[in-house]
């Protein structure tokens, strides 16, 4: 019996970047010599140490779901880095390919919007609300999001979305220091359900709350900002549409020294 082919990686192209921390890899079909033989599972694997995958970023182990196409699970990856992948096909047979040729992609530039999409998928811990799916606007506004599913109880989405950052000078003495500030708003939608206004009002604040406790909780750990500041929450009900809506106002704040 023959191994399937080796497969190809197909996207993302070798080298190009700007990808999220859940890109989709996707690979060649499976070709296999022998008649009849079919896909029965893959392995995809992705490190950041080229041909290195002994302590991968990411092991799919065998997938029998995921066969030419995978997203990659969120809080395996980080922003701004370069990742290294590859996959195998396995057959009916229990037979393996070769790993295809290794390429990379590099993942976006860390926006104080996705410093924070990254504090509250990977720290999300309330006890008392389950942990809602969380989108980037930037990403969500080329797939049009969709909000419907929210009327139902229960279904709760964040959208974290970044302002224009705002650079401004300011005079200390001789020194003249450089003041960043980035405003970046968190969007909530909570659905109620069979007109439980209040239960859907409870669970608004209640992600309104693990929001805020995670930005206390990294006050400090903002990258190359010095300071992440939670500014307020503005509740807002939309009767016609059946959810709850809140909008979080966080802010990334750093000073730098330009000269005298």
């Amino acid at each position: 019996m023959a191994n399937p082919n080796t497969p190809t990686n197909s996207t993302p192209a070798t080298g190009t970047g700007g990808y999220s921390r859940t890109p989709t890899l996707t690979s060649s079909a499976f070709v296999d010599a022998d008649v009849g033989d079919t896909h029965a599972s893959s392995q995809w694997q992705i490190t950041e140490t080229s041909g290195d995958y002994s302590t991968a970023a990411y092991d799919s182990g065998t997938d029998t779901t995921n066969l030419v196409s995978i997203v990659v699970p969120a809080g395996n990856l980080e922003y701004t880095v370069t990742y290294y992948w590859h996959v195998r096909h396995r057959d009916n047979n229990n037979n393996w390919s070769s790993y295809s040729t290794e390429t990379s992609f590099i993942t976006g530039e860390s926006l104080p919007s996705n410093i924070l999409y990254s504090l509250l998928d990977d720290n999300w811990n309330a006890s008392y609300v389950t942990k809602p799916t969380i989108y980037i606007r930037e990403e969500v506004e080329r797939q049009r999001l969709d909000l419907s599913g929210t009327t139902s109880a229960g279904i709760d989405i964040l959208v974290v979305s970044l302002d224009p950052v705002g650079i401004s000078d300011r005079q200390r003495g001789n020194w003249t220091y450089k003041d960043t500030k980035a405003n970046v708003m968190v969007e909530i939608y909570t659905g109620f359900g069979d007109d439980d206004f209040a239960a859907g009002q409870a669970r608004l604040y209640n992600l309104m709350r693990e929001i805020r406790r995670i930005v206390y909780a990294n006050i400090h750990n903002v990258g190359p900002y010095h300071l992440l500041r939670y500014v307020g929450f503005t509740p807002k009900m939309e009767t016609s549409f059946g959810f709850w809506e809140g909008f979080c106002r966080i802010s990334f704040e750093a000073e730098g020294v330009l000269g005298t």
